[in-house]
């Protein structure tokens, strides 16, 4: 479908309005979309991922759970660790363990555990009540209970607990 404004480029932005209870219909190129004023925001990030990244590793550096040497070097592609830490890339596979006592905290602090689960697209993936992710669920718990004890945030270990205890409690029932 061709852009209703220029008739040159490809529609890539649909816009419907409904008005008064008319629905209508407008397909535009990016180009005439931005200079129509469509888009109040920019496809450009704001902020450099390798900022946050970098933030953050400061922030773990910072709280001591990590003693990575910024000389620190990948024996396969010789990325250093300055450079991992100024771009928030690694450049090979390797870098992961060249790095992992700087990166396993740093993915602990992003997400819960350091082992990636994936997803599942919505209305097609299972429920948590499944097995296997239950017992995913419960072992992500156990490992962050761990950290909270280790970082002596009692209250935090206590709730990780009671989660935990409700959804062994849950297996055991449905089992």
């Amino acid at each position: 479908m061709r852009c209703e404004h220029c008739g040159e480029r490809e529609a890539t932005v649909h816009i419907t309005t409904i008005r008064d209870g008319e629905q209508m219909d407008l397909h535009l190129c990016g180009d005439c979309a931005a200079e129509e004023g469509f888009f109040a925001w920019s496809f450009e990030p704001q902020f450099p991922v390798h900022g946050l990244l970098g933030g953050l590793m400061e922030k773990v550096s910072d709280s001591g759970t990590m003693s990575m040497p910024r000389s620190a070097q990948c024996p396969t592609c010789e990325r250093t660790y300055r450079e991992f830490a100024q771009t928030g890339f690694l450049g090979c596979v390797q870098c992961y363990q060249a790095f992992s006592d700087a990166v396993i905290p740093l993915i602990k602090k992003m997400q819960s555990g350091s082992a990636h689960r994936g997803k599942h697209p919505r209305g097609r993936g299972r429920s948590l009540s499944e097995p296997e992710d239950v017992q995913a669920k419960i072992q992500s718990l156990r490992s962050s209970l761990q950290d909270a004890v280790k970082a002596e945030e009692y209250e935090r270990a206590a709730e990780l607990r009671d989660m935990i205890r409700e959804l062994e409690a849950k297996c055991d029932g449905a089992g």
